[in-house]
């Protein structure tokens, strides 16, 4: 799980950089921002037991 939350550090800087910009452009309420920001944390954390199925053992990755 470690390697995996690791993984999606970039992603979450990026989403995070991307909705600050709507906030600045679009005036997106913080509430909106911090709630999508929250959602896309959250759709990574739902993903994760998926992605444990697709490694097999011996595999590099694992």
């Amino acid at each position: 799980m470690i390697k995996y939350l690791l993984l999606q550090i970039p992603g979450w800087v990026l989403a995070g950089m991307g909705l600050w910009l709507l906030r600045q452009w679009i005036d997106l309420s913080l509430w909106a921002t911090v709630g999508l920001f929250l959602v896309w944390v959250i759709k990574d954390l739902a993903l994760y037991p998926g992605s444990e199925s697709t490694r097999y053992e011996g595999s590099p990755c694992s």
